[in-house]
């Protein structure tokens, strides 16, 4: 972060370190050759890393940082921009992060995300992750919202993601996933499911459904 003009911020200031994870993410993912220029490593304040985007809907949100009333990064939505590369452990720094949008890149590896048992909201679609879908998933108990379709992730779905008992939202589709779905019946809150593309086998079984009350989407 040396080439952030405000890295001469004291020691203990309660933005140092979020402001330090994000400059770590922008040097570990190609910052420098990203589509838009979001600010990072300007002189504003992080909280202002962003910029509006417009979503199909008409509906606009910021690209790049959100936070909330006491300039706690909450949010940080960067899709489609060309992150490259891997998502860094040191997002962990950034402890009041709820929610993680990393859709329709470019990155490579998933293991920085290990350590995010708060967020709430992990996507990460449309990326070029090549890997066992990785058990440590189920310690993200406060996940509500999973998004990883469009890469190719391999192996069964891990037992490990039953513990994850406020996911509503479960999108796993066009993957190279195999296995059975027995999993599912021990995942009754989720509303949500996207399974298509992979190579299960088996079917959902009887017991699933009848759990599902509030199944929208299958």
């Amino acid at each position: 972060a040396d080439e952030d003009p405000r890295s001469n911020l004291v020691d203990g200031s309660r933005n140092l370190y979020q402001r330090y994870a994000l400059a770590v993410l922008w040097f570990a993912t190609g910052g420098s050759d990203w589509k838009h220029d979001l600010g990072f490593l300007s002189i504003d304040h992080e909280c202002d890393w962003n910029t509006p985007f417009q979503h199909f809907d008409h509906s606009i949100t910021p690209m790049g940082t959100s936070c909330d009333a006491h300039r706690k990064v909450t949010s940080l939505t960067l899709q489609t921009i060309g992150l490259v590369g891997s998502v860094p452990a040191e997002l962990k720094l950034l402890h009041d992060l709820k929610t993680l949008s990393l859709d329709r890149n470019e990155l490579e590896n998933m293991e920085g995300v290990e350590q995010l048992d708060q967020v709430e909201v992990l996507t990460l679609g449309y990326n070029k992750f090549v890997e066992v879908l990785p058990t440590w998933l189920g310690t993200m108990s406060s996940l509500k919202t999973l998004g990883l379709s469009d890469n190719a992730f391999t192996s069964t779905i891990p037992t490990e993601l039953s513990g994850m008992t406020q996911l509503t939202t479960l999108l796993l589709d066009n993957n190279k996933l195999t296995g059975n779905l027995s999993l599912l019946d021990d995942m009754p809150s989720l509303r949500e499911v996207f399974l298509q593309g992979n190579d299960f086998s088996g079917w959902i079984t009887n017991d699933f459904l009848a759990n599902l009350h509030d199944l929208q989407v299958l």
